[in-house]
């Protein structure tokens, strides 16, 4: 079964539990109404600085697409 909601993925460039290359890869096979895979400069625990944009980013997908 395929997931079809617009959707939008966060993933940290660094993230050893879930890399950034892997995670695009798969999640374009699985969810077939991918919007966006957004890959931000840091690990899997963002730091403070990383919450605000990644809160942005959401936001503005969600404003869009729902």
């Amino acid at each position: 079964m395929q997931y079809n909601s617009p959707t939008l993925i966060n993933t940290g460039e660094k993230d050893i539990f879930f890399p950034a290359n892997r995670l695009n890869k798969v999640a374009r096979e699985i969810i077939s109404n991918l919007i966006d895979v957004k890959t931000i400069d840091m690990g899997h625990f963002p730091s403070e600085e990383h919450l605000i944009e990644i809160n942005n980013e959401i936001k503005g997908f969600l404003n869009t697409h729902y």
